[in-house]
């Protein structure tokens, strides 16, 4: 399911004959127990982590105090009730995905995820980044999500292997293939630039290949795994 986010659940309801809600909920709950940590890619496509208020109510367990402290910040008071709620949906899904406590989160942490919130065309959740400064885990980074993107820039620069297992593709010849080619671009392309194609081949292309057909081993795709693949990067318009 991790590997194929929209698919997995249905395929392995099928499997088990099981219905798709109970299943679902027994992800979730194994989620809020911490005995999982799936993809951000499965935390943004649950419906049942997502309505049934899985985040939040997961934070509430899993950082009872912290919680507590983060809603009494004046930061927090000020935002409407929706950005709050994308604020903490936003921390918690970190803390599962990351394993850590509220404490121990990093810069690093949240930029990787607003990275992907921004590629899955999430929001980036700014308050949830200014919430973690005020509350101390990030008291040492940029008071802004904004200024630590400018910062990251310069100075968070990753390496070829993160940009590609940044977006949870499992190991495969195709995964060592990216890396490959992308070593070979590097030197002669900026980081943005590098960045921008990491995202167009790996995001776009393989990531999606293999969420439609999770058995996917290669580069030879059968013409209906082509075909979803195309109709998901040009959907038909109304």
């Amino acid at each position: 399911m991790d590997q194929a986010p929209r698919e997995g659940l249905k395929e392995l309801s099928e499997r088990l004959s099981v219905g798709r809600i109970f299943l679902s909920s027994g992800v979730s709950t194994l989620v809020r127990a911490r005995l999982v940590r799936p993809s951000y890619e499965w935390m943004f496509s649950s419906k049942q982590w997502n309505q049934s208020r899985g985040s939040l109510s997961f934070l509430e367990v899993a950082e009872p105090t912290e919680t507590a402290r983060l809603r009494a910040l004046p930061e927090y008071e000020r935002g409407h009730e929706l950005i709050r709620r994308n604020a903490e949906n936003a921390i918690a899904r970190i803390l599962v995905r990351t394993g850590k406590r509220l404490g121990k989160l990093t810069g690093d942490d949240v930029l990787a995820y607003s990275h992907i919130a921004r590629s899955s065309r999430h929001a980036k959740e700014h308050l949830a980044w200014e919430l973690l400064v005020a509350l101390g885990p990030l008291a040492g980074e940029p008071p802004t999500l904004r200024a630590a993107w400018h910062a990251s820039v310069s100075s968070r620069r990753h390496t070829v292997k993160t940009l590609v297992d940044r977006y949870g593709i499992p190991p495969s010849r195709v995964r060592d293939l990216l890396i490959d080619y992308l070593e070979e671009l590097k030197p002669n392309m900026d980081y943005g630039s590098l960045e921008g194609v990491a995202y167009r081949l790996v995001r776009l292309f393989w990531a999606e290949i293999i969420d439609i057909n999770p058995d996917q081993k290669d580069l030879r795709l059968p013409p209906d795994v082509a075909a979803q693949w195309r109709e998901r990067m040009d959907p038909p318009h109304a």
